[in-house]
């Protein structure tokens, strides 16, 4: 059944988030699934029309709290009209991530998997390929290295680089 559902991030994968600027307690993760409005419809058959699509997650939005709880999909709405959308069901779910607030802490990682609740239960992931969303103590924006003209950095140890400056120094 996880063949038919798209789901970002995907199961089977490690997601790394990282709070906005130094100091942030918590930090927002969207999760999205697609699936084809024929492929709705069949799954409502199965498993009755009431079926709802959940996020399966130890996410938690306070520090060393920990537990498993279900969190349900919405449906999603877009004032785009696109003739490939009409075709297909979306959904997202948005939850907020504690951040590690210590600097240089390590990682936080929490697991998630997705099921449809219905008449019965499916699992769309096992122990095997379950997601991951690993919470980067690391900024995004650390305006700690604030220097001379120098407001802030992104991604200060990522890939690519950038400074922003105060327009009135």
């Amino acid at each position: 059944m996880n063949k038919r559902i798209m789901f970002e991030p995907a199961l089977g994968i490690e997601t790394v988030v990282r709070p906005a600027v130094s100091g942030d307690r918590t930090t927002c993760v969207t999760f999205k699934a697609t699936i084809l409005l024929t492929e709705w419809s069949q799954l409502q058959r199965s498993l009755g029309v009431q079926c709802v699509l959940e996020l399966w997650t130890n996410v938690s939005a306070r520090e060393g709290e920990m537990g498993w709880r279900a969190i349900p999909f919405e449906e999603s709405t877009s004032n785009v009209a696109d003739a490939m959308d009409d075709e297909k069901k979306k959904f997202h779910v948005s939850t907020e991530v504690a951040c590690p607030t210590r600097p240089g802490a390590p990682p936080v990682r929490f697991g998630y998997t997705f099921r449809v609740r219905g008449s019965k239960m499916t699992w769309l992931g096992n122990e095997r390929n379950n997601g991951a969303i690993v919470v980067d103590s690391k900024p995004f924006w650390d305006n700690s290295a604030r220097k001379g003209k120098v407001v802030g950095v992104m991604h200060p140890n990522g890939k690519w680089r950038a400074w922003c400056h105060s327009p009135n120094e």
